[in-house]
């Protein structure tokens, strides 16, 4: 017997109706209610991309300008002290490797002089004028005169005495800075442009966005991303009050997803974008219009609709996690995206792996030697033979500038075979001369299971691998172990107490005295440093310094010993004593700050002494890098009435150029070669050679170490000048030191080694 709803079929039709119906409207409600979460999910998505994006631009255009304030710094010195060819050779070498079309000085009328006497002068809307007042400035693209195109000037003030000294004018053509800037954005993000807050196209990785100079409404209201003025004003509006908005507007090639975000800093410019809305909907407004005409197989429709739905979205989500996951220089993964592909690696694997944290080491000499680009350039060949060894159930990243990490399943001597394999891929793909430079220092970590946190393993490879850096030694390796962090928390405490302990006196100066090796007779000191205190104890260099020379505090200690040793020397000088020359160690760090020879010229005033009484040690290792520049450095210093001791000859980057160029006066030569002497003949006629070299060029020979009498007849047998070590006396605090030169006791048995 048929249902009473269903007697009349009429009736009956009318409530399968209604009942399809409630179906469709459903599916309808479904794919509105899942279209529009979605879209504001990724609508969320591409607005943190932005902000990421950002972040990466304003860093790029920061790193560019902090270089170009220390080659300004440099420059003006260099032309104050009459070394004006010495300036230009060191803006024309920055010019060359890091793309900028010239590098000069700017006068106060806005006009510069380029290579060739051409002269031309900038519009007024640069600001040049805000430079002299000590802003650094970034211009927006100017025509230049004559047909040259457009450019793009940084605008760097250089400060004295708080006032500014000059303006560095560098230019860099529109079209280079366009690609530096945009190059890794073009294919992620849609059609990209550089704006000003006035809505002025800068910078465009597409050309139908308008051209340098062109206004952002032109292209909005014409062709086919022709949009409604009140959207364009809208807009317009926004960037003005430099907001972050991501929005949908209807144009005519149909709906565009726009997106910007101001850069961070003082500029007034904004990151915009502009893509098709199917990135966030995936076409689920063709799927729904579909549906309203085939309302008859709603049923059938109904399962194929989750099943295509689920696959554009899947397309959608693909996409997204393209643009957020991958690093927009090298295109390996960033960060983010390791996470995801450990995580799916440790959980589908049984096999032990091992976790590295690599850094290269020199990167920022790379950079400042040799330009950005060529920086470049080795971390995307690191990346490539990251990518091409560590794949399938591993995975690779770059997660900082100069730093990547790498899963690999552990086998013996992985971290050893990483560190030949990425240093052979950049000696392979750049100059000699800067593939010397590049190691990597590694941290290494094997997980005790698979299940163990990947957040926590790379925290653990960090410590490894600042570790391996603080060890100052060319490609340093460390395993992670718990004493790491037992070490890292002391240098942590050492930090925290160095400025402190350097008011309070704790740093104390001690000198090592030096000794002719035909007679034995006092000639000199080294002044060296240890931290003695209350709450560490008495700590040796080795346990401070290099710290410090990580952290910058060195420049203050090595200023200190400095000053300390001058002001002793002239006090002994006042009471009448004879004097000897001190040396006094002197690291990269401190001679490559722009004000050094400033703070070295003001001590020499201070504490006026003979000249020759105040040697300058400095290691071979300074000349990696600008190498021109610091030779102008040390000759400078010469002049000043220091004399230059080259430190540890042969410990690393020794070179007959050296000992042909550098304006050094003294030449230590590093204990290891004393180690070896006594043993190995090869060593022997190794350090004869360079005593012979060094006494043909009128240079002093010192050999530091010396423990034994026969290492002293050794030395004696090659004619070596000076010796040190605890053979003849150990480093002793500076008022016992004054206090044995008074009395006379500094002088050695000289029987001891006729």
């Amino acid at each position: 017997m048929p249902l009473p709803i269903f007697s009349n079929k009429k009736r009956g039709l009318l409530v399968i109706t209604a009942i399809l119906l409630l179906i469709f409207g459903l599916t309808v409600a479904y794919v509105i209610c899942g279209a529009r979460l979605q879209s504001a999910q990724a609508q969320n998505s591409l607005k943190q991309q932005l902000r990421l994006s950002n972040t990466y631009l304003s860093a790029t255009l920061e790193r560019e300008t902090a270089m170009l304030k220390n080659v300004a710094g440099r420059f003006f010195l260099l032309s104050e002290d009459g070394e004006e060819e010495t300036a230009a050779l060191l803006t024309e070498k920055y010019a060359e490797d890091s793309a900028f079309t010239a590098v000069v000085p700017l006068n106060r009328n806005g006009s510069v002089t380029l290579a060739g006497g051409r002269r031309y002068a900038l519009p007024d809307e640069t600001g040049y004028a805000r430079a002299f007042q000590g802003e650094t400035v970034i211009t927006e693209p100017f025509e230049k005169p004559e047909g040259g195109g457009k450019a793009v000037a940084f605008l760097i003030p250089a400060e004295k005495n708080g006032e500014t000294a000059g303006v560095l004018y560098a230019e860099k053509s529109v079209e280079q800075l366009q690609e530096e800037l945009l190059a890794g954005f073009a294919q992620n993000a849609g059609s990209c442009a550089i704006v000003s807050a006035k809505g002025k196209v800068l910078f465009t990785s597409d050309a139908s966005l308008g051209k340098a100079g062109e206004n952002l409404s032109a292209s909005l209201t014409g062709g086919d991303r022709e949009m409604p003025w009140d959207e364009v004003n809208a807009i317009l509006a926004d960037l003005g009050e430099r907001k972050t908005v991501t929005r949908v507007v209807t144009a005519a090639a149909g709906k565009q997803v726009v997106s910007y975000a101001p850069l961070e800093g003082k500029l007034d410019w904004s990151l915009f974008s502009i893509q098709d809305a199917s990135v966030l909907t995936g076409g689920k407004d063709t799927l729904f219009y579909l549906t309203l005409g085939l309302l008859g197989l709603m049923l059938l429709l109904d399962a194929g609709l989750l099943v295509f739905y689920n696959r554009s979205e899947k397309g959608r989500r693909d996409e997204i996690e393209r643009i957020s996951t991958i690093d927009p220089l090298t295109g390996i993964s960033n960060l983010t995206k390791f996470y995801l592909l450990a995580g799916r690696i440790l959980n589908s694997q049984k096999d032990p792996y091992t976790l590295l944290r690599l850094d290269i080491r020199n990167f920022k000499l790379v950079n400042d030697g040799f330009g950005y680009t060529t920086g470049d350039q080795i971390l995307k060949m690191v990346a490539k033979k990251m990518a091409q060894c560590y794949h399938t159930e591993e995975a690779c990243a770059r997660i900082t500038m100069d730093q990547f990490v790498i899963l690999a399943k552990t086998r013996d001597g992985l971290a050893e075979q990483c560190r030949r394999d990425l240093k052979q891929c950049v000696y392979d793909g750049v100059s000699q001369s800067v593939a010397q430079m590049v190691d990597f220092c590694i941290g290494s970590y094997d997980l005790i299971d698979n299940d163990e946190s990947v957040v926590a393993a790379i925290d653990k490879c960090t410590v490894a691998l600042k570790a391996a850096k603080a060890a100052g030694v060319p490609g340093a390796i460390m395993r992670y172990n718990d004493s790491l962090v037992t070490h890292m928390v002391e240098e942590k405490k050492l930090e925290q107490a160095m400025h402190g302990a350097l008011k309070n006196g704790e740093f104390q100066v001690y000198i090592q005295p030096k000794y002719r090796v035909s007679n034995g007779a006092f000639i000199g000191g080294e002044a060296l440093v240890r931290w003695v205190s209350p709450k560490f104890g008495f700590l040796p260099p080795d346990k401070f310094i290099p710290l410090f020379e990580r952290n910058g505090f060195i420049e203050e200690i090595d200023l200190f010993v400095l000053e300390t040793v001058m002001q002793r020397l002239c006090y002994l000088q006042s009471q009448g004593m004879q004097l000897f020359p001190i040396s006094v160690n002197m690291s990269r760090v401190t001679i490559s700050t722009a004000q050094y020879l400033d703070k070295l010229r003001d001590l020499l005033e201070k504490y006026p002494l003979p000249g020759g009484m105040v040697e300058l040690e400095v290691t071979e290792s300074i000349f990696v890098g600008e190498y021109q520049l610091l030779l102008h450095l040390l000759e400078r210093m010469r002049k000043m009435g220091c004399v230059i001791v080259m430190d540890d000859f042969g410990s690393g980057y020794s070179s007959l150029n050296l000992l042909k160029e550098v304006p050094f006066d003294i030449l230590k030569i590093d204990r290891e070669f004393l180690d070896e002497g006594e043993t190995s003949q090869r060593t022997r006629a190794i350090m004869k050679s360079i005593i012979e070299m060094a006494k043909n060029i009128n240079v002093q020979v010192v050999c530091e170490g010396v423990e034994t009498a026969e290492q002293v007849e050794f030395l004696k047998e090659l004619h070596c000048d000076v010796a040190q070590g605890y053979f003849f006396a150990r480093p002793m605090p500076l008022p016992q030191f004054e206090s044995q030169l008074t009395d006379g006791t500094l002088e050695t048995n000289t029987t001891e080694i006729r």
